[in-house]
């Protein structure tokens, strides 16, 4: 029953509906009205109609829009979109849509050649800018896109940098200035023949310039001076008979200063002796330092030790002791300080040579003889030097030994005359007045004979005395009473004799030449 009455209830409903439309659609009289339409089209976006005249909602052949194909209106680019349109056949209505933009094609434009890498900036390898001046996008050669044109830095590449030379005094080393590397590793020195610009004479040190090959350093060299021909100490002219002092041969003396640096590929050998040059021009020599005693100093105050040291070769001072040396009118030259030593004067003992008894204390066999005649003659002396030094025949008889005031003369301990070019003093010159020397020779101190040592020969093991800072040295004369000894001048200027095993003693060394 329920369901009959709901189905009642509707129907009537639209009844009611239908009723109230017929009655706003009629005239006065109450007609039905008839719909008439007008002939444009109406439509929205989905369909179209053919709209009443009277304004009613009703529509006449309303049914959706028939399109027959888009026209294009813009055509799509790469820079913007495209517009096209369709319309529809029956009516006005027209759909407008976009096109999209066109997908870039990437093509080959301007041709880059690769460049190289240097040190410090990356290299690029070769590349094409897209053709499109807006496009960032590199292309290789065969066209395809290169996600990076880097290609790295070339450490060994310091193209166009310049480069900073670091010199020393023997050495060079060449870096580049972009990054730091080496160009060229530390290397001594080439240097060229070097330019004189100033010549040395007999009296005076010349200079020279040398230029590295390669770095181009310039040093300015002393041109040494070998002392060749006498020189007068106080004028630096030549030597004359009225010279007091006199430079002549050169022999190894001062240490060297920690400034100056030694070039062992620069060197020049004297004798036995190899001198080598440093860097302030003079020549030096190499020795290891024997010190008599630990304490003692150089003469720039630093302790002399066991260690290698370099010294100064230097000319040697004479002091004119005599112009008419035994009558002959030879100048006789004595040096100015204790040079070097030898480890002994001569063995402790008698020797058997050519079927003679040869005493310990014979001179003419003696190592100091030798070495004097030998290694240091050749060693302190150029062979032009050596053509002015006079032979001299070196009296080694008794009465040489002593003076007047000997008692007795020991002339069995006395040995056969010599022909030297340098020799050592005997008892007698060593006490000569005329030479200059006091008489008195072993009773109290005379200080015209106290002599100082080198720096050289502190390094050799010569003893040095705490209040004069002089050293004893040999004389040639034997012991007054013993084959076992020989003399020799204190370090006080007292003369006395001691066993010639002695080797701590120096030697000062005499010779003879003819002066104008």
């Amino acid at each position: 029953m329920k369901t009959i009455i709901t189905r009642y209830v509707a129907g009537f409903a639209v009844m009611i509906t239908a009723v109230i439309g017929i009655m706003g659609c009629k005239g006065s009289d109450y007609e039905p009205h008839v719909h008439t339409y007008t002939e444009i089209w109406e439509y929205d976006e989905h369909q179209h109609w053919h709209p009443t005249k009277c304004g009613c909602t009703d529509r006449k052949d309303c049914d959706g829009h028939t399109f027959d194909g888009w026209t294009i209106i813009r055509e799509a680019t790469e820079e913007e979109v495209g517009i096209q349109e369709i319309d529809c056949s029956i009516c006005d209505y027209k759909r407008i849509n976009t096109i999209p933009k066109l997908n870039h094609i990437h093509s080959k434009g301007t041709h880059h050649n690769a460049v190289a890498g240097t040190c410090i900036t990356n290299g690029t390898l070769e590349y094409y800018d897209c053709v499109k001046e807006t496009c960032d996008v590199k292309l290789n050669a065969d066209g395809y896109q290169l996600y990076s044109i880097d290609d790295g830095l070339a450490p060994a590449n310091h193209e166009g940098t310049s480069t900073t030379w670091t010199k020393t005094a023997t050495t060079h080393k060449e870096t580049y200035n972009c990054c730091g590397a080496v160009k060229t590793s530390e290397s001594v020195h080439t240097w060229n023949e070097g330019v004189v610009i100033k010549d040395a004479t007999d009296y005076e040190k010349g200079e020279k310039t040398y230029e590295c090959l390669e770095c181009e350093k310039i040093v300015t060299k002393v041109i040494v001076i070998w002392y060749e021909t006498p020189v007068d100490a106080d004028t630096l002219q030549a030597a004359t008979l009225n010279s007091k002092n006199v430079l002549f041969g050169v022999f190894p003396q001062t240490i060297k200063s920690s400034d100056v640096v030694v070039d062992k590929t620069d060197s020049i050998k004297m004798g036995r002796n190899t001198y080598y040059k440093g860097s302030d021009g003079e020549y030096y020599f190499e020795k290891k330092a024997e010190p008599y005693d630990s304490s003692y100093i150089y003469s720039d105050g630093t302790p002399i030790t066991k260690t290698v040291a370099y010294f100064k070769v230097e000319p040697i001072k004479w002091k004119v002791v005599t112009t008419n040396y035994n009558g002959t009118n030879k100048v006789l030259l004595l040096a100015e300080d204790i040079l070097t030593t030898r480890a002994v004067y001569s063995p402790f003992s008698d020797r058997n040579i050519d079927g003679k008894i040869i005493r310990a204390n014979n001179y003419k066999y003696s190592f100091i003889h030798s070495y004097l005649n030998g290694d240091y003659y050749n060693a302190a002396f150029t062979s032009s030097a050596q053509s002015k030094i006079e032979i001299t025949v070196i009296d080694n008889s008794a009465e040489s030994t002593t003076d007047e005031e000997m008692t007795w003369k020991p002339a069995r301990f006395c040995c056969d005359d010599t022909e030297d070019k340098i020799f050592i003093l005997s008892v007698k010159e060593a006490t000569a007045t005329d030479y200059g020397f006091a008489s008195i020779y072993n009773h109290e101190p005379e200080n015209t004979r106290i002599r100082l040592p080198t720096d050289f020969a502190k390094a050799n093991n010569i003893a040095i005395s705490t209040s004069t800072y002089g050293s004893s040295w040999w004389l040639r004369s034997p012991a007054f009473d013993s084959t076992m000894d020989a003399c020799y001048v204190n370090d006080d200027g007292s003369i006395s004799q001691y066993g010639v095993v002695s080797n701590y003693k120096g030697i000062v060394p005499a010779l003879t030449i003819s002066l104008q």
